[in-house]
């Protein structure tokens, strides 16, 4: 049995009503003989908007009768069309109202099945087979109902699936940045020969590029069907992330012909070799009394496996005291985009260079940690922020070892952020950083050291000495350009001294970060004390931090 609407005749009429040189508005109403008929016809609200021509009159008749399918009416009827001044009136015959559907498929077994649905929920079920098959690779198939009969009020049909040529993604064109790194596409994008292709996969490759902060996306994926091939188009754009800034000084040592170096090398190379690897070099020296040279690296999938490796290597010297040289590794699995689970190796030597008595307890040991942690990160980039939300957890067991003992020994590490949009152009920023070493005792030579431009500002570079420390960095950030904007400066921290006893630092100011063509300059002003009392001026600071990225 076959359904078919009888639309045209009445329709004819309708050309004959029509004057097509009109140019007012036109309404367009629907009635039927029937009273309970009329009342469904309210319920339907169908738009009662103005129609501009004839040919749209038209147009939204056929469109509104197939709306009655969904509700059961498959065969209405269309009497009579009149047109009262600018309005036309559509009188109609809604005919018998089908209440249920009885559908016979095969599943995954070729066994037949029915299942009997209410009518209303029979194009839904269409559209979810049609997409079920679509997600397995089968864009172009076909769904249907064939054998078509009705009997009493309920509609019996078989759906009817023919399935198209299963597509796979089998070439990826690059388009703007041809050297994209070939690991990511398969390790991120998770894109290869066999990958199936559908709708879900196109937005999750669009969605993950969002993770590379070394390119970004200027167009949606775009993908080439041909008989025997289907093709990807990524369009993308190649950031540039290395940047340098640094600042040295010279001077004469007192009652000494030695020259002393003092100021700040930082260098950061990223992905140079299009790899998305990192190189980040930094040298530090407020004259003789801190010098710190670190020197890290970040290799993404490695040996094209989904493992990433970052190690970190750290030379430090506090004046004629101590010297540390550090080398740590970090060896990490993305589960998922946003999450990653990690592996640690951390070694540690200090030298005490000097004999002289000093205040706090130095002594010459090693010590070794193996740990592991988690990082979660979520929310796209935007000028405000690098992430919604980020959170990062690590815990590490190992020991120290002195000349004369050995001591077990533990570290907690966490560090979360949190961006909080108030409008378009202003946001909240919170940051916290809680470190923990456990021992029995402790020395100044392997506690952490906090202080600075990027822990609690308004401090010199690693001015606080702590093996238990905890500090909040909140901002109020308002755009001022595209990516420019004013921020607030509060931050508090909580710190244990090496003899167990506690302060408090606090630091108030206000900072401004602006781009010019491709550089970065932030500048800012802080007052911050000690001791949670009333500021003064000799403790304020001007910190300018200038970025050229190339």
């Amino acid at each position: 049995m076959t359904l078919s609407l009888k639309y045209i005749p009445p329709l004819i009429l309708l050309l004959t009503l029509a004057n097509p040189s009109f140019s007012q508005k036109l309404n367009l109403k629907f009635y039927t003989k029937d009273s309970t008929e009329n009342l469904f016809l309210k319920k339907l609200k169908l738009p009662q908007k103005k129609y501009s021509s004839q040919k749209s009159i038209h147009k939204n008749i056929y469109k509104h009768l197939d709306k009655l399918k969904h509700f059961g009416f498959f065969s209405p009827k269309i009497d009579s069309i009149k047109k009262t001044d600018n309005t036309y009136v559509v009188h109609l015959s809604l005919g018998n109202k089908i209440n249920n559907a009885i559908l016979s498929y095969s599943n995954h077994n070729s066994k037949e099945q029915t299942i009997k649905i209410p009518i209303q929920k029979l194009d839904s079920l269409l559209q979810s087979i049609s997409s079920k098959t679509s997600s397995k690779g089968f864009p172009f198939s076909e769904i249907s109902l064939k054998d078509i009969s009705i009997k009493e009020k309920t509609l019996f049909a078989t759906i009817n699936t023919k399935l198209s040529k299963q597509r796979k993604i089998d070439k990826t064109i690059i388009k703007g940045y041809k050297n994209f790194p070939k690991t990511y596409l398969k390790h991120l994008l998770k894109i290869n020969r066999n990958t199936i292709f559908n709708k879900k996969k196109l937005q999750k490759i669009s969605s993950h590029m969002k993770y590379i902060d070394f390119s970004k996306e200027v167009k949606k994926p775009e993908v080439l069907f041909s008989n025997d091939s289907t093709i990807l188009f990524l369009y993308l754009k190649r950031n540039k992330l290395s940047n340098f800034n640094g600042i040295i000084n010279f001077s004469s040592k007192e009652n000494s012909n030695k020259i002393v170096f003092n100021g700040l090398l930082n260098l950061n190379l990223k992905n140079t070799f299009n790899i998305g690897e990192e190189l980040s070099l930094l040298w530090r020296a407020n004259g003789e009394a801190q010098q710190d040279f670190n020197i890290s690296t970040k290799f993404p999938y490695i040996f094209n496996t989904p493992l990433k490796l970052n190690t970190d290597f750290n030379i430090y010297r506090q004046d004629s005291s101590y010297i540390n040289t550090k080398f740590s590794t970090k060896l990490n699995y993305s589960l998922t985009p946003k999450n990653t689970f990690f592996l640690t190796y951390q070694s540690e030597n200090s030298n005490k260079t000097s004999l002289l008595t000093t205040t706090e307890p130095t002594a010459t040991f090693n010590n070794t940690f193996i740990g592991f942690g988690f990082t979660h990160k979520s929310g796209q980039k935007k000028p405000l922020s690098q992430h919604t939300f980020h959170l990062e957890g690590n815990f590490a067991y190992g020991f120290r070892k002195k000349t004369v003992d050995k001591e077990k020994q533990f570290k907690i590490h966490l560090e979360t952020s949190l961006f909080l949009p108030l409008n378009l152009k202003s946001g909240i920023y919170i940051k916290n950083n809680t470190s923990y070493l456990h021992s029995k005792n402790y020395l100044q030579n392997e506690v952490y050291r906090i202080g600075g431009l990027n822990s609690i500002r308004g401090f010199k570079e690693q001015h606080f000495f702590s093996p238990k420390y905890s500090y909040f960095n909140l901002e109020y950030r308002h755009l001022t350009s595209a990516s420019s904007f004013l921020y607030s400066i509060s931050d508090i921290g909580f710190i244990q001294n090496i003899d167990l006893s506690t302060q408090k630092a606090l630091t108030l100011g206000l900072g401004y970060l602006f781009k010019i063509n491709s550089s970065n300059l932030n500048i800012g002003y802080t007052l911050s004390n000690e001791s949670l009392s009333v500021f003064k001026l000799k403790n304020s600071a001007i910190f300018i931090n200038f970025s050229n990225f190339f």
